[in-house]
């Protein structure tokens, strides 16, 4: 059974229309962001201009090294994910914990 993960970031869920998101799946979750950058405070993201650009451009192989890109370079300030059936978090600051 493949592990999904429910993503906070900057406090807000990031919402999807499955179940949560696979480690794998992180141009899903890139896609999901940018759909709802107001409601998470993406805000450097709403406008045209290098920040929008450069945030095509982040490492979204995984969901673990888009958030961690993002956080790196500022977009977002802080995350967590919760490891859907369990009760483990894995918060920024413990993101080389991932298990992939």
């Amino acid at each position: 059974m493949k592990k999904l993960y429910k993503v906070v970031v900057n406090g807000v869920e990031v919402v999807t229309l499955e179940h949560g998101f696979e480690f794998n799946q992180g141009e899903l979750l890139w896609q999901a962001m940018s759909e709802q950058a107001r409601e998470l405070g993406i805000n450097d993201i709403l406008e045209e201009g290098p920040a929008l650009i450069d945030w095509g451009y982040l490492d979204d192989s995984n969901i673990c090294s888009l958030l961690v890109d993002a956080l790196n370079l500022g977009y977002i300030k802080d995350f967590y994910a919760v490891e859907l059936g369990t009760s483990r978090i894995i918060r920024a600051e413990d993101s080389y914990k991932w298990e992939k």
